[in-house]
């Protein structure tokens, strides 16, 4: 959005609330949970028109059992390396040795 596109090789989304998460409306006071909302202005400018543009490498991971990402469906992008994991917490995608490894395989290419 700033232009910084050409200068990023990849970019990876680890569980991340590309198109919002119904979680946000717990903490719906702050603004980083109000653009974190399902169909926020904020979200609908960050996925507006090609969600992967670019020479940008994009991969998300994703699992039904993040619990944070709500529904986890939210997190794909179109586009992009697209990895779903079968089960895993929201939190546990920092110690996962599956994901970390499929990330640094990721960046490296």
């Amino acid at each position: 959005m700033l232009g910084g596109q050409p200068k990023v090789r990849h970019v990876a989304s680890i569980a991340g609330a590309n198109h919002g998460t119904t979680a946000a409306y717990a903490c719906i006071a702050f603004t980083s949970c109000q653009q974190m909302v399902p169909g926020s202005s904020f979200i609908q400018t960050y996925t507006a028109g090609d969600e992967t543009p670019g020479d940008t490498r994009y991969g998300t991971w994703y699992s039904p059992c993040d619990g944070v990402i709500l529904p986890y469906t939210r997190t794909p992008l179109g586009g992009a390396r697209n990895t779903f994991v079968l089960c895993q917490t929201h939190l546990g995608f920092l110690a996962d040795p599956f994901v970390l490894g499929a990330v640094r395989w990721f960046l490296a290419t």
